[in-house]
């Protein structure tokens, strides 16, 4: 797998305001608002460089039972990460309530 760089605009997050030199975009910005991805625009949480370096170095993409997953470890703690643990993570909406993350 090739390593990515770590750069601040990656982790640049939407400032979902309504100035008014920008009158043109008042209707984007209200659906945006709205819409079901508005926390993972919005959202900035804390993350540490050494966590990221430990999860890459460490991640395997596995399958099981037709699910694509990524299995790591980071701080000694084993972690999997599946597309419903990032659509709940982010708050997507469209997760489903009962499939909830269970330790490896």
């Amino acid at each position: 797998m090739a390593s990515m760089a770590f750069i601040d605009e990656h982790n640049e997050i939407a400032m979902l305001q309504k100035p008014k030199q920008a009158a043109g975009f008042h209707q984007i910005v209200d659906f945006l608002k709205s819409s079901h991805i508005a926390h993972a625009l919005t959202v900035s949480p804390t993350i540490f460089i050494e966590h990221q370096r430990q999860f890459w170095a460490n991640a395997t993409i596995v399958a099981e039972n037709g699910v694509q997953m990524i299995k790591t470890r980071v701080c000694d703690q084993s972690l999997t990460v599946t597309e419903e643990v990032i659509r709940i993570s982010l708050r997507l909406d469209d997760a489903s309530e009962n499939n909830w993350l269970e330790p490896i």
